[in-house]
């Protein structure tokens, strides 16, 4: 009999092969979930391998909806027979969660199970602003965009408390219910929690919330006086199984114009140039029999998932694409979504956001004050539309709104004709509003509850086989030139070199740019 231990650990993304690597900086920061499946399903495979120890560091987090599909993965390591461990130091909603699919959940004497509550809460920076004199225009369409509310107002608005408050609902529904039906709980178990109320070591253990109290090398001690021997399963290809081969590709970061970006001023980014490649590739390989394409994107720029969303649609004409929604496809990642023939979500994915937003500043004002003038020619009434040197008027507004509309009209048709939905219908769900999954397919912008596996299952469905291989793009990028100076030299320099010119390139092309949402700038602060 052997044993697996497997750390979760890091930031949770969707694959680490978005981006070429930096040997300096990318080191076990990020838990992959393309990674998480090969490792079942190598797991799996193993016949002597029956005992799956998990150990949960501080540091570990998810969006809710990628908790979901872990708890897939874990609820079928155990329905075929593996017995499964859980460590955490302390036990909040998220180590409840994963600890309630494991037949055996650890914790230290001195740890604690406590859950106060969740919120989403994001910083007003309008005062601030005003108190500079800057100014911030933003056009959007329609009430519920609310990805600029930061700079636009000073407090949270009815129509956001109206969709965050549905998502947050659905988020705990999903994740409180899980744990009081694997655990037996009472149903006021985390009521009590919310007020205030902990457990410690024994009464923990009187409840069978936990089972054993050891520290985490405790186990691992008695397993090897019991020669049950530890065993290390390397992931060196990101694929599995036999059979027609099919491609996962994930798409996993804000979206932007040209390449993707590691270290964004915004977080990591995919940009159209770099998956428009992945998703031709894809197109034309002949060994590729059909496309599952997950997402993880609260969106961006209009005109990039314009450019990735017909790369997409030229795929599903050769072959089949279906789509599974992770933590959040919002905006440009709903866009994104809707050439799959079937969207897969999952309860606590937020999802739709049909809408359009863009922001201009307006620094005349504290420039000036700072000893900064501006001058020059032009030719064009509207030459410097986009300038922060502008006070935009009406005829600036009309113009601008003009366009706005244009794109946000665009969305809507691309929404009714690959979800058959009328004008009106697609009306009724967008005004940038975003929705929780379950509440995305009661609205029809989404198609099932599920994951990978049952994606994978509707493929083989429609390509009449019992058995896939499958392969997950994109497939590693290393920066070589990094790993050179890895070798030689700290590096430290170069890189702050690196991300300056990021900063500097996103502060530019932030202002006056087009955006499907960023709903990442309050969803982010929910990863749990």
């Amino acid at each position: 009999m052997k044993h697996v231990k497997i750390h979760f650990k890091g930031r949770g993304v969707e694959s680490k092969n978005l981006y070429k690597t930096n040997p300096i900086l990318d080191q076990d920061k990020e838990f992959s979930m393309d990674r998480w499946k090969v490792m079942v399903e190598r797991i799996l495979e193993k016949k002597s391998l029956q005992k799956i120890y998990f150990i949960l560091e501080s540091d570990f987090e998810v969006y809710p909806g990628q908790l979901e599909e872990l708890g897939r993965g874990l609820e079928k390591l155990r329905s075929h027979g593996k017995t499964l461990y859980c460590y955490a130091k302390s036990y909040e909603l998220k180590e409840l969660f994963i600890a309630s699919f494991c037949h055996h959940r650890i914790m230290p004497e001195d740890g604690v199970i406590m859950h106060l509550g969740s919120s989403m809460k994001r910083n007003y920076y309008k005062g601030l602003l005003d108190r500079f004199g800057v100014k911030v225009d933003v056009y959007r369409r329609k009430e519920y965009k609310g990805a600029a509310d930061s700079f636009r107002t000073s407090k949270m608005e009815k129509e956001q408390r109206e969709a965050y408050g549905l998502v947050l609902k659905r988020i705990l529904e999903t994740l409180e219910e899980t744990v009081v039906k694997n655990l037996a709980l009472p149903d006021n178990f985390f009521q009590d929690l919310k007020e205030g109320k902990s457990l410690r070591m024994q009464e923990a253990l009187d409840k069978n919330i936990i089972t054993k109290i050891a520290y985490q090398e405790d186990l691992l001690r008695i397993w090897k006086i019991d020669k049950v021997k530890e065993e290390k399963i390397k992931v060196l290809e990101e694929a599995y199984g036999r059979g027609k081969k099919v491609g996962v590709l994930s798409f996993d970061g804000n979206i932007i114009d040209g390449e993707s970006q590691k270290r964004g001023l915004m977080g990591p980014a995919i940009g159209d140039l770099s998956m428009v490649k992945e998703i031709e590739a894809l197109r034309e390989d002949k060994k590729i029999h059909g496309v599952v394409f997950k997402v993880n994107s609260g969106g961006g720029s209009a005109t990039a998932s314009a450019e990735i969303y017909q790369a997409l649609l030229k795929l599903k004409e050769k072959k089949p694409l279906v789509v599974v929604q992770t933590g959040v496809a919002g905006s440009g990642g709903y866009y994104i979504s809707i050439p799959g023939s079937k969207i897969y979500t999952q309860r606590s994915t937020i999802t739709g956001s049909i809408g359009v937003i863009t922001m201009l500043f307006y620094l005349k004002t504290f420039l000036e004050d700072k000893g900064i003038n501006h001058d020059g020619i032009e030719d064009g009434a509207y030459a410097d539309l986009m300038s922060v040197w502008r006070k935009r008027d009406k005829n600036d507004e009309a113009l601008i709104m003009k366009e706005i509309d244009h794109i946000y009209e665009g969305f809507k048709d691309k929404v009714a004709k690959e979800r058959n939905f009328s004008k009106d219908e697609v009306e009724a769900v967008a005004k940038g509003r975003i929705w929780p999954g379950i509440d995305g397919i009661n609205q029809g912008i989404c198609d099932e509850i599920g994951g990978l596996d049952d994606a994978l299952l509707y493929l083989k469905e429609v390509l009449g086989e019992e058995k896939l291989q499958v392969s997950f793009y994109p497939k590693k990028k290393e920066n070589i030139l990094m790993r050179l100076i890895a070798g030689n030299a700290p590096g430290v320099e170069m890189e702050s070199l690196q991300q300056l010119a990021t900063v500097k390139e996103e502060v530019k092309t932030l202002n006056g740019k087009t955006m499907m949402g960023d709903e990442n700038l309050l969803l982010s602060s929910f990863r749990i």
